[in-house]
């Protein structure tokens, strides 16, 4: 399976937080075995999750 470090961070920009991923694998085949198990589709959801989230934790405030 490959492997790969993240970096996520959080940071407020007025009345939206930026959310920024850096993602780094050993080797450019590493990428590309993620690519094909679905990392793009996965990342998307959970990225669309995460916004969903955070507009129902905004709305609460």
């Amino acid at each position: 399976m490959p492997q790969s470090k993240w970096e996520v961070s959080f940071t407020p920009k007025e009345e939206v937080t930026l959310v920024e991923n850096l993602i780094t694998f050993d080797d450019l085949a590493q990428l590309e075995t993620t690519i094909q198990m679905g990392f793009k589709e996965g990342l998307t959801s959970a990225m669309e999750g995460l916004d969903a989230l955070l507009a129902a934790q905004k709305q609460e405030a």
